[in-house]
């Protein structure tokens, strides 16, 4: 499973737009994915904000998964919800 993959099986999970950390807390308690990088909090915001549907930056995906609402610093899966 990849990493974007088990952060769509955590937000469906939790059931609304959340932060990175309950992202995490939820992938790691499923044990949907194990991270090896010393900062995996770093490495999920980075693998969900490029598949935004609102992210400009230079290593922007092709598809679009995720909505990112800075004002609240929560994410959530824009496939099945398109606002907050």
């Amino acid at each position: 499973m990849k990493i974007f993959e088990a952060a769509i099986l955590a937000i469906e999970e939790i059931g609304k737009p959340c932060s990175i950390e309950e992202i995490y807390s939820s992938i790691i308690s499923n044990g949907w994915y194990s991270f090896s990088a010393k900062d995996p909090l770093n490495v999920l915001k980075h693998q969900i904000r490029r598949k935004c549907n609102n992210y400009t930056g230079s290593a922007k995906s092709k598809v679009s998964i995720f909505h990112e609402n800075k004002a609240k610093s929560t994410f959530e899966n824009s496939i099945k919800q398109c606002t907050i």
